[in-house]
């Protein structure tokens, strides 16, 4: 776990007002002495987040009751840490979580919202990965479709919102994600235009959740986004 993704520097610059991570056990002490010495605020989960693997999930905030304030807010959702079953699939636990890590409102809303439905239900009912269930109901409820909110990008490939966007031309969306554009070429120097190559493409998401650059025909269902504009 490093601080050099786009997260960590929107955070950094004061455009975001926290950060969640999830560590392996290991790394918790480690990440804990790191995150202190830059002198930001810190809570963990007081157990272990099972996943696919072992998580401890970090908030890391301006100071600790911040990050406490999310901690609090996110555990009654968390399976094997305490859940609270009444408000495990409650919509607005999952919101505030979302906007007191400095995601817009209406794209926590809309996520909350997504996970009352089911995150793997489509629109039509159908089952597939949440990734594409989102970029499903995004893309259908656009006119515009903004570059800088590309969320079909691959693992390796830089993204400025570390969110799923209610729309693809939601202007909240689009304007924390124009300040980290900004951010970056402040530090960089730069004018952003190798951003507006990548973000700015035809991109594609299977019901997998595989991403597809450019084109073809892939043997599975894709949703194909043109961002035409950053």
């Amino acid at each position: 776990m490093d601080f050099s993704g786009t997260e960590w520097l929107a955070f950094e610059a004061g455009i975001k007002p926290a950060v969640r991570a999830m560590l392996r056990p290991e790394e918790a002490d480690d990440f804990e002495a790191r995150v202190r010495a830059r002198g930001w605020g810190l809570s963990t989960t007081a157990g272990t987040f099972w996943s696919q693997e072992p998580r401890v999930i970090a908030y890391v905030a301006r100071g600790d009751a911040e990050a406490e304030a999310i901690r609090e807010a996110e555990a009654p959702t968390l399976p094997g840490i305490g859940a609270d079953p009444t408000r495990r699939d409650d919509p607005a636990a999952y919101a505030l979580v979302g906007e007191l890590l400095g995601y817009p409102s209406c794209c926590a809303r809309s996520y909350a919202a997504r996970l009352a439905v089911g995150a793997r239900t489509r629109l039509n009912g159908q089952s597939a990965e949440e990734d594409f269930c989102m970029a499903e109901k995004a893309a259908r409820d656009s006119r515009r479709f903004l570059g800088r909110l590309n969320d079909l990008l691959g693992a390796d490939e830089p993204r400025l919102i570390p969110f799923y966007p209610c729309r693809y031309d939601c202007e909240a969306a689009a304007a924390y994600a124009g300040a980290v554009l900004e951010e970056i070429a402040r530090r960089s120097g730069g004018d952003g235009e190798r951003w507006r190559g990548a973000l700015c493409a035809r991109r594609g998401i299977g019901v997998s959740g595989a991403r597809y650059p450019g084109g073809g025909q892939p043997a599975e269902e894709v949703l194909w986004i043109d961002f035409k504009e950053l």
